[in-house]
């Protein structure tokens, strides 16, 4: 996974709530059971963005990462094969990423952390102003110059 597919979640749900909060839009008589399964595709893939950070000892993500996958999850789901659900500890997610040596580099894209605001703004949900903001720290701690 490329680091510019963080920019997926922020896009998927404000197309899916035209910009307003999940509380507002969810009032709406044209929302149903398929923008519901857009939010929830968001907060997974942006699980997935925020993952690829808190693997590494510095807390900031590769260009690119890898999953472990087994041959199931490589051919698409029929429909009738349940998909597997999401982990949820840090432990999990070190054994599912893989950081190859050649794609380790960061280029300090803001992708993630737009997105994460975006996701706050629209949930309303604190778990992505508090991930936004480790992640702001990761890069005050291990990308600024010394003034010496």
């Amino acid at each position: 996974m490329d680091h510019l597919v963080c920019f997926l979640p922020g896009l998927i749900t404000m197309g899916a709530t035209r910009g307003h909060t999940q509380s507002t839009a969810r009032t709406w008589p044209s929302w149903d059971d398929k923008k519901e399964d857009q939010i929830q595709l968001t907060r997974d893939l942006m699980k997935t963005c925020w993952g690829v950070y808190v693997v590494t000892k510095t807390g900031l993500a590769p260009e690119i990462a890898w999953f472990h996958a087994n041959e199931d999850d490589l051919h698409p789901a029929s429909g009738d094969r349940l998909l597997a659900s999401t982990k949820h500890s840090l432990a999990s997610w070190k054994k599912d990423y893989i950081v190859k040596p050649s794609d380790a580099h960061n280029l300090q894209r803001p992708k993630t952390v737009e997105n994460l605001f975006m996701m706050w703004r629209v949930t309303e949900g604190p778990l992505y102003r508090e991930r936004g903001w480790k992640i702001f720290n990761a890069f005050e701690r291990h990308t600024k110059l010394s003034q010496e």
